[in-house]
């Protein structure tokens, strides 16, 4: 919906009745107005209004709508009301985009003013300008039949480009985007977005709507990784002489993520702690388990508190099957028992690297450890937190 504040000003006592030959002028200009049902509730409804007088926001509404049918829009939906505030009117105004409709209101307040004073006005030229105008706005056949299809199923539709086939259907994590007839379930799609550095500024503007960009740039520069900010999010902690690093990472692009942030240290020894969820498929918890192999000198492996359906081991016995022969691993019945016994295993010096399912009692168990030290600087690419100070 369109909505405008309108103030009419000295027009607020002057009706259109009151304006010689201005209906005449008005609709010669706008024929379509005269299929306008207006409060009458039938055809020339609106026309009849007219000859007994009303007011300039009112008149407005209608010639915006009828303007809008001359580009081609399918829309019907107007309401001019006051504000409480003598000659101010709240104006609401369907439209189909945006932009077009905006042209259409300004060019209804010329055309009206015009024919009320009996000035020259070039009507014809003026919609042969709002339909090119429209050309330039309007959706191409195939996208236009994916956006009305979403409407009828009440799916929330966003056009993310004023001017191109670029919308976003619903919000959230169950948003789609489609560009003319490619959606965002294929790559092909982020590549014609990237191509173009003003439409992928404008993708990152929509995202961000709302947001100060000076804010968010000073927030990507000064972000750090601490368990405070971000618990759980590749937190870097140092636990007595060891480097103890927390993650949240449950699938196989969290533990290459995690292999990537790592230095390439070949001296210090690392340990992991890992519990995965029970519902996942076995080939996934596998395809996990080895992307970890790389970096991953011992293991602990551990059932989770809700093993989801999985008989007592399931999982750390799935795990171990991944392992060479040779690969010291362990077994411990949960988390907290998991983190104990890496941090048992451990020495000063190596690294212990613990996957968490329940983060806040991962924090807990290692404060109740021991005294943390920060962790020595420039041992990993993420800054180091300095945790439980």
């Amino acid at each position: 919906m369109l909505r405008i504040e309108l103030d009419i000003g000295p027009f607020e006592t002057r009706p259109s009745n009151s304006f010689p030959g201005f209906v005449e002028r008005l609709t010669s200009w706008v024929p379509g107005l005269h299929t306008h049902e207006c409060s009458v509730g039938r055809p020339g409804g609106f026309v009849e209004r007219l000859r007994r007088g009303t007011y300039l926001a009112h008149i407005c509404e209608h010639v915006t709508l009828a303007l809008q049918n001359e580009m081609g829009f399918d829309v019907g939906y107007g309401r001019a009301r006051g504000t409480g505030e003598t000659g101010v009117y709240t104006v609401v105004i369907a439209y189909e985009e945006e932009e077009p409709a905006r042209e259409a209101f300004k060019t209804a307040l010329e055309m009206t003013l015009a024919a009320m004073l009996d000035e020259p006005y070039d009507a014809a030229a003026a919609i042969e300008r709002l339909r090119e105008i429209a050309d330039e706005y309007r959706l191409g056949p195939s996208t236009r039949a994916i956006v009305d299809a979403a409407r009828r199923r009440k799916i929330p539709v966003r056009r993310l480009t004023p001017t191109g086939s670029l919308v976003q259907l619903g919000y959230g994590i169950h948003q789609k985007r489609i560009l003319a007839s490619q959606t965002s379930d294929t790559s092909a799609l982020a590549v014609e977005i990237c191509q173009e550095k003003p439409l992928t500024n404008r993708v990152l503007r929509n995202v961000a709507q709302g947001l100060n960009p000076a804010l968010i740039v000073r927030a990507l520069t000064t972000f750090r990784s601490d368990h405070r900010m971000v618990p759980g999010r590749f937190n870097v902690l140092g636990l007595a002489g060891r480097q103890v690093i927390l993650d949240y990472g449950h699938n196989v692009g969290a533990m290459r993520a995690i292999a990537e942030a790592l230095p390439r240290d070949t001296h210090r020894r690392t340990l992991m702690v890992m519990g995965l969820p029970g519902d996942r498929r076995d080939e996934d918890i596998l395809a996990t388990t080895q992307a970890s192999l790389p970096f991953v000198d011992e293991y602990v492996f551990h059932d989770l508190k809700d093993r989801r359906g999985r008989a007592e081991l399931e999982i750390p016995q799935l795990m171990r099957s991944c392992l060479a022969s040779d690969t010291p691993h362990h077994f411990a019945a949960d988390q907290r028992e998991g983190i104990l016994l890496g941090f048992q295993l451990s020495r000063p010096g190596d690294r212990l690297v613990i996957i968490a399912d329940l983060v806040e009692e991962a924090l807990e168990v290692l404060e109740a450890l021991a005294d943390v030290e920060v962790g020595e600087e420039g041992t990993c690419e993420a800054p180091v937190s300095r945790s439980f100070e």
